[in-house]
């Protein structure tokens, strides 16, 4: 299968870049692509983290097993626990897949986005936000305070019911767990999209889908994604890479 990938970022209208990627269209030496989008919160030490030592441990981890979705499992907690291990109490929120010929395996930890589109859109992750009712559930059960969209701790709020980092949430219900799941492309399937959630701020996916389903190719694509949702007043960092799948 013949790929087309492109990215492009903006700082928007925050003072700080957060946002981070990775792709790597020959990850093991075994033309697979490897893609994340990195979402950090509260400063970007955490996202500094996970952009230059996430790839390796779930290359360490997948070097000891097979089974990608397990891998992301413990790639993700693994990551988390070192990034509490160094002090830090700032986190991230990411969600990264690695295309093996026309398998998708995914991982999301918060809400960043993975979207196939074809004749139609549809959205791999969930946005794990705490009223989401399994979210919910868990924070409930574990003590958890849920005010509008947050989880509330003594130390402040928080957005997302899953991330990497953030230890002062753990004990309200917080996890690093990431979701995980597996997609197999079909013949009319056009690109996939993984992008931050201020991309979405102000575009549905049908929106995203609209724009990917444009003749051009993946780096314009995710030019044209960043520039229109910062045209509809996204007030965030926003980034997205787009794998565009060529027909022969």
């Amino acid at each position: 299968m013949k790929i087309d990938v492109g990215e492009s970022h903006n700082c928007g209208s925050r003072e700080e870049m957060e946002d981070r990627h990775y792709f790597d269209p020959d990850f093991r030496g075994q033309k697979e692509l490897l893609v994340g989008v990195y979402d950090g919160h509260d400063g970007d030490r955490v996202v500094n983290y996970i952009e230059k030592e996430w790839h390796q441990r779930f290359l360490e981890i997948l070097g000891q097993s097979s089974n990608f979705l397990e891998s992301f499992v413990l790639a993700y907690e693994k990551i988390s626990a070192e990034v509490c291990q160094l002090g830090w109490s700032s986190g991230a929120c990411m969600a990264n897949f690695i295309l093996v010929q026309d398998q998708v395996y995914w991982a999301n930890a918060g809400d960043v986005r993975i979207l196939v589109v074809g004749p139609s859109v549809r959205q791999l992750t969930i946005d794990h936000h705490p009223n989401h009712p399994t979210e919910k559930k868990r924070i409930i059960a574990c003590g958890g305070i849920i005010k509008g969209n947050n989880i509330i701790s003594n130390s402040g709020y928080i957005a997302v019911s899953r991330a990497i980092g953030d230890p002062d949430y753990h004990s309200y219900g917080l996890i690093a767990t990431p979701e995980t799941g597996r997609y197999k492309l079909k013949p009319t399937d056009l690109a996939l999209v993984v992008a931050s959630d201020g991309l979405f701020e102000e575009m549905t996916n049908q929106d995203v889908a609209k724009i990917v389903r444009e003749d051009c190719d993946a780096k314009e694509t995710a030019k044209n994604l960043v520039r229109t949702a910062l045209h509809r007043n996204s007030l965030d960092n926003v980034t997205a890479v787009v794998v565009k799948f060529i027909k022969p």
